[in-house]
């Protein structure tokens, strides 16, 4: 009795089938050059021996996988910004937008871009291409280094000048600027703000503390160097931030937490701890307008970055065209101010 012959490759089912590899392969993948019954005759071979074409292979022979990463480029010693709820709205916004053009998610968090988007998925054929979340911690000179692998990416967040890529977004100064005099709008006169960085301008935290200082300035108030405080993205640090404006500067009647939502949410309740009424007595406005904001005590008001408002669409769109060759440029829209009961617009005096 004949051993089964050992089926590997679609060589082997060429062989068998007595025809070219080419011919096995494009019949496999129902190609309209190849008879139907030949067509049927290779399927016939390739299932009785179980034969799955090796997709990997294929990807990177022809530099086609139909899918993304998405890469979160961030080293930080704790787990706290992959925590946060907006970054799960990110991925279903973008991996819908991708969807709806036919290209599947992957997902890596990775320090190094450099040599990550290059070695792990686009020369493996995983990915052919790569949506960046923010800049983390690498410096202009590492993204200006992806730019000449000629790797086709997509930054989601802020734009820097001269950067060279594409950045797609929303305008982080002119979002904050709008947040801070809506506060002023509504009385408030010593305004905080807690953010993740003052100090980069390549940072999201350094754009937004300029719209900050930019809305005080449009409000006529003036600054006060003892109303800023520095957080992570956890909603701990918002908690402890209260703690340490209500030692320091405790006349404080207002608070943008340009960090993110979760840590507006922990300072909203180091303020309820310090029997502090919100809004009558501190109003707050929060960052990212994560579905949670509709249900803390009282609603918190947020700047929506408008993920489902075109952002996701724009920067899949975008890689999609890079990576058909096209010349792409930055973009960013206006952030949109969702106001809830928690920065007094709403409340009767």
């Amino acid at each position: 009795m004949n051993a089964k012959p050992n089926v590997k490759t679609i060589a082997d089912i060429a062989r068998l089938a007595g025809v070219s590899t080419s011919t096995a392969s494009r019949a496999l993948r129902d190609s309209d050059l190849i008879s139907i019954e030949t067509k049927e005759r290779i399927k016939k071979i390739a299932q009785e021996h179980s034969f799955r074409p090796h997709l990997g292979a294929r990807n990177l022979r022809l530099k086609k996988s139909n899918s993304i990463v998405l890469v979160f480029p961030f080293d930080y010693a704790d787990q706290d910004v992959l925590a946060n709820p907006y970054i799960f709205k990110v991925l279903g916004t973008v991996g819908s937008a991708l969807r709806a053009r036919h290209y599947d998610l992957l997902l890596s968090r990775l320090s190094d871009i450099n040599m990550l988007i290059d070695d792990l998925y686009i020369h493996s054929g995983l990915a052919e291409g790569a949506i960046i979340l923010g800049r983390g911690d690498n410096d202009q000179s590492k993204m200006a280094a992806l730019v000449e692998t000629n790797i086709p990416f997509v930054v989601l967040g802020p734009e820097h000048d001269n950067q060279g890529y594409c950045s797609v977004g929303i305008d982080n100064r002119q979002s904050s600027r709008m947040a801070v005099k809506h506060l002023a709008k509504q009385g408030r006169k010593r305004i905080a703000i807690i953010s993740d960085n003052f100090d980069e301008p390549i940072a999201e935290g350094y754009q937004r503390y300029q719209g900050y200082l930019q809305g005080l300035a449009d409000a006529g108030l003036p600054f006060d160097q003892n109303l800023t405080v520095l957080s992570t993205y956890a909603g701990q640090s918002g908690y402890d931030a209260i703690q340490l404006l209500l030692e320091s500067v405790p006349d404080f009647d207002a608070i943008f937490v340009a960090t993110s939502d979760i840590v507006a949410i922990g300072a909203m309740q180091a303020l309820h701890d310090a029997n502090k009424r919100i809004p009558q007595d501190v109003a707050l406005v929060g960052f990212d307008n994560i579905d949670l904001c509709d249900f803390t005590n009282p609603p918190l008001t947020s700047i929506s970055q408008r993920l489902h408002e075109g952002v996701a669409d724009l920067l899949t769109q975008k890689l999609l065209d890079q990576i058909a060759g096209q010349q792409v440029e930055s973009t960013m829209l206006q952030g949109r101010l969702v106001v809830r009961q928690s920065c007094g617009a709403s409340v009767l005096t």
